[in-house]
C-alpha cells in the first residue's frame, strides 16, 4: 500500500512542505487561517490579527475545540 503524504501549505505565502508546522491566526480581514511561523510573526508585528484570539484562554476554552487558539481542528 502506498504511503499518503500530507502537504501542508501556508494560507498567505503558499510555502509548503511535508514537515512544515502551521499556526492558526485570526486575521483581521481573512478570518481564521493557517500560516507558517514567518507569516505569523509578520502578522503579529504588523498588528494584523484580532486582539485576544491567540494564546491561552484559561477556563473559558470551548470544549468543541482541541485548543484554545482556534475554532477548528489544528493540523
Amino acid at each position: 500500500m502506498e504511503e499518503l503524504k500530507i502537504l501542508r501549505k501556508c494560507d498567505l505565502c503558499d510555502r509548503s512542505g511535508e514537515n512544515m508546522s502551521l499556526l492558526s491566526a485570526n486575521h483581521k480581514e481573512k478570518g481564521w487561517i493557517k500560516v507558517c511561523r514567518n507569516c505569523w510573526s509578520e502578522l503579529y508585528s504588523e498588528n494584523r490579527m484580532v486582539a485576544g484570539s491567540t494564546g491561552s484562554t484559561g477556563s473559558s476554552q470551548d470544549s468543541s475545540s482541541p485548543c484554545s487558539s482556534c475554532p477548528s481542528c489544528c493540523y
